[in-house]
């Protein structure tokens, strides 16, 4: 069996990339790396605040000067919240990366099935009239 009749076989003169032992598309692989570094970074950013707000919390209860405790617990919430929703949005990204592996895996395998069952183009499907005309009983018509 040569390499055409073989899809599984990268040919030697293949330029495309090889996933697993099977050539796949430049399109199906997308680089995410730009995203997980903007993730990276948020996490990050949240981390710097939570710990300016542990030393706010800290400089606040041990200072010289009189501060309201009220106001101290007020920006440490609101610190904290930032922090929160900046490790969410870091979760968000990385949640975004898995189901972009997902669809583009999906992709993949659907693109080899289409090939496996030998789909030809050229044989005519029923238009979607067509199969609502069908599904319709005969003693419903006008």
């Amino acid at each position: 069996m040569n390499t055409e009749q073989n899809r599984r076989v990268p040919a030697k003169d293949s330029k495309r990339k090889v996933l697993a032992g099977v050539e796949v598309r430049d399109r199906d692989i997308e680089p995410t790396k730009g995203l997980r570094s903007v993730a990276t970074l948020l996490r990050v950013m949240a981390g710097l605040l939570f710990l300016l707000m542990l030393m706010q919390l800290v400089l606040g209860f041990t200072s010289a000067v009189d501060i309201s405790y009220g106001v101290l617990a007020a920006d440490a919430v609101r610190l904290l919240i930032f922090a929160g929703l900046l490790w969410a949005a870091g979760d968000m990204a990385n949640l975004f990366v898995k189901s972009h592996h997902d669809v583009r895996a999906m992709r993949i395998l659907l693109a080899r099935i289409a090939h496996n069952m030998g789909a030809d183009p050229s044989v005519s499907t029923a238009t979607a009239a067509e199969v609502d005309r069908s599904s319709e009983p005969d003693d419903v018509r006008p």
